[in-house]
């Protein structure tokens, strides 16, 4: 499968969204959406959008320097999911 041009927008809504989560300076966030951008540029368009997110997403570690943006997330959304759960 190849990425579509509308991919690219979704890509950026990614990497702004981990931005906030790994709670960016707005210059640091302004950075990483340029340089995702130009990741985006890098990278052909027949490259699938699974490859091409993974990239996105390793700049997004790289400038955020957090090897997991979403860590917080996911354990609250586990805390939730094991608090629902009948016993």
């Amino acid at each position: 499968m190849k990425s579509k041009p509308e991919c690219d927008q979704c890509f950026l809504r990614q990497a702004t969204h981990a931005a906030n989560l790994a709670h960016l300076a707005p210059s640091t966030t302004e950075e990483l959406i340029i340089a995702v951008k130009e990741e985006l540029t890098r990278t052909p368009g027949d490259v699938s959008p699974p490859v091409r997110a993974s990239r996105v997403h390793a700049v997004v570690r790289q400038i955020s320097a957090n090897p997991d943006p979403y860590r917080e997330a996911k354990q609250q959304a586990t805390r939730q999911a094991l608090n629902s759960t009948p016993n």
